[in-house]
């Protein structure tokens, strides 16, 4: 679980990728998954939800 704060995981199926976006600002970055990058669609989903939860830590400790 990526814990609470602006940035969220969001399923991208059309370009095969999982967004890691920012609320508010709209701020996207995508993790692609396919052949190409040999990672599985479970594995894109792991890595933008870890960089979601960094992202939302940082955010947490920041006054």
């Amino acid at each position: 679980m990526p814990g609470k704060g602006p940035w969220k995981v969001v399923p991208d199926l059309s370009n095969r990728a999982v967004l890691v976006k920012n609320a508010r600002s709209g701020f996207a970055h995508k993790v692609y998954f396919g052949t190409r990058t040999e990672r599985t669609e479970d594995g894109a989903v792991t890595q933008a939800t870890a960089l979601c939860a960094v992202l939302n830590a940082l955010k947490a400790k920041r006054p």
